[in-house]
């Protein structure tokens, strides 16, 4: 068994108006509990990775890049309404990883943005090469369906996350923050994950670097919801758990599944992406033929007008989306 854990659900100051950790206090605590690889997994963006890589550099730690985004079941995603969302966390694998994530991003921004940057599970599927997926935090479709004890829903979304990313590049995420939901999610989600062959991992939803930030983070939240921290009705976390956590505190809440930890380690090894710097990144324009049609260029998966949009008729021998539930919405 490994002694070293990899912090893969982190929330900087670049999930705004929500992450509190701060570049500098978040990689001086992962040094300072001798880990030499981080995630950072903002909510809908990846405004901050050249400061992360800057930071890496000068901490001596391998730096993930990755991103909570937020997902739906329904095709036409540029719609102008609310649906039930759901959160899945994406890792960069290598640089054609880096660049699908920065599209699927650039998208869910562009067409899908309505309260939140938006993307379906068809423009994933278009753009998912390169990328590791984790299934979510309680607000993942997963952990979502496992509390309100819908195991059909749950197994339907898993087999179709198999079929996208296969076993290799899937993991089911599991987290403990102390709240009543887990003793309910927990044992459905380690079901599933030994019922499929695919690994389950640890993860901590990290949103400040130590325990006794919450209050500031509390403060935060405040901000984004336009409240008053005396308001009783508001939003707030249900648990001051949220912090990054040692390998220690981690085998307090998973002595029972060590793997899972382990599994962390084994996702930092399989990522190998590095922000160059120092390189000119031009964009690529072809002389057309008068008169003929542009044509995708390479390194594009899909042309544009063929994900996102609901129009296009289910490819064939794929699996649809399950139905959509009637699941909790997106909250942070």
């Amino acid at each position: 068994m490994s002694k070293n854990f990899v912090h893969l659900h982190v929330h900087t100051d670049y999930s705004l108006l929500d992450g509190a950790c701060r570049m500098d206090r978040l990689f001086a605590r992962t040094k300072e509990l001798g880990m030499h690889a981080l995630a950072m997994t903002d909510h809908g963006n990846l405004f901050g990775v050249p400061d992360f890589f800057k930071y890496a550099k000068t901490f001596g730690i391998k730096p993930i890049v990755g991103c909570e985004l937020y997902t739906t079941f329904d095709r036409d995603y540029t719609q102008k309404e609310k649906f039930p969302l759901y959160h899945m966390g994406l890792l960069v694998m290598n640089e054609t990883g880096y660049k699908n994530l920065s599209k699927l991003v650039s998208i869910s921004h562009r067409k899908g943005f309505y309260y939140r940057p938006r993307v379906n599970w068809q423009t994933i599927a278009a753009y998912g090469e390169g990328l590791i997926c984790l299934t979510g935090c309680y607000q993942g479709y997963l952990s979502a369906m496992a509390l309100q004890n819908d195991l059909e829903s749950a197994q339907k979304g898993l087999d179709w996350l198999m079929e996208i990313f296969g076993k290799d590049r899937l993991f089911i995420e599991v987290q403990n923050h102390g709240m009543p939901e887990s003793q309910t999610i927990l044992p459905i989600l380690f079901n599933l994950a030994e019922k499929n062959g695919v690994k389950p991992v640890a993860t901590n939803d990290s949103h400040y670097v130590f325990q006794e930030d919450w209050e500031a983070h509390d403060q935060l939240l405040c901000i984004q919801t336009v409240a008053k921290v005396t308001d009783i009705n508001r939003f707030r976390m249900n648990t001051h758990q949220l912090y990054i956590k040692s390998r220690e505190e981690m085998e307090q809440l998973f002595g029972d599944h060590p793997e899972c930890l382990d599994h962390t380690q084994f996702i930092a090894d399989m990522c190998d992406f590095t922000l160059r710097y120092g390189e000119n990144h031009f964009p690529v324009f072809r002389r057309l033929p008068s008169g003929a049609l542009a044509q995708t260029l390479p390194g594009d998966p899909v042309p544009e007008s063929k994900v996102g949009h609901g129009l296009e008729p289910w490819p064939a021998g794929q699996k649809a989306c399950p139905a959509q539930s009637a699941g909790p919405a997106t909250s942070l």
